[in-house]
């Protein structure tokens, strides 16, 4: 299994796919196992690297020199539990570099999940989000399409708390559909400045 050692830390490493880049990570080294189902359905979309710390947690400056040496300089990153946490502060302080965020089942030491999200520095994010497993997120209303808001809570009713533990065929596909969603605006967005 290949590895990186990046910031004092070692990360070990998959990917599969070519295209934009999807990066996702975990609050510890059992990641890979819990995102090795996903791959080939989002490596059909794009290049997706799952990585994971050898150990936790992970600091904003490693997960920064991890994508220098994955050589992303902008991309999608996803985040489980506490790597979820992880991602979002990392997006606090480098926006510019994030396209999307994916948030999985988002744990840690923050007592109220639904209060820190709520944030204004989260609410701030230029950039869509799909947050899943994380009961107390508000969804928007249905009126506002699938994916069409820039946050995006989703709840997978089958499941508890954890999907990616529990249902990862059902989240790939959600996962899935937010980044052809995401990208497809993007490329609409594009498209549009170059008439103007």
């Amino acid at each position: 299994m290949p590895s990186l050692r990046v910031q004092g830390q070692t990360f070990f490493y998959e990917t599969e796919g070519e295209g934009f880049p999807l990066v996702l990570t975990s609050g510890g080294p059992e990641g890979l196992a819990l995102w090795r189902p996903l791959l080939p359905l989002l490596g059909e979309l794009c290049r997706v690297v799952c990585t994971a710390p050898a150990a936790s947690p992970l600091p904003v400056v490693a997960l920064e020199a991890l994508l220098e040496a994955l050589e992303v300089p902008q991309g999608y990153l996803g985040g489980h539990a506490l790597g979820a946490l992880q991602v979002l502060d990392f997006a606090r302080e480098q926006a510019g570099r994030i396209a999307g965020l994916v948030l999985v089942s988002p744990r840690g030491q923050r007592a109220d999940l639904a209060a820190a999200l709520g944030h204004p520095a989260w609410q701030a994010l230029p950039v869509p989000m799909l947050v899943v497993g994380a009961p107390g997120v508000p969804s928007p209303p249905p009126a506002t399409g699938r994916f069409s808001t820039v946050r995006r809570g989703v709840a997978l009713p089958e499941v508890a708390d954890d999907p990616l533990r529990e249902q990862p065929a059902r989240l790939g596909q959600v996962i899935h559909d937010f980044l052809l969603h995401c990208e497809r605006q993007r490329h609409l967005v594009r498209g549009a400045s170059l008439l103007l």
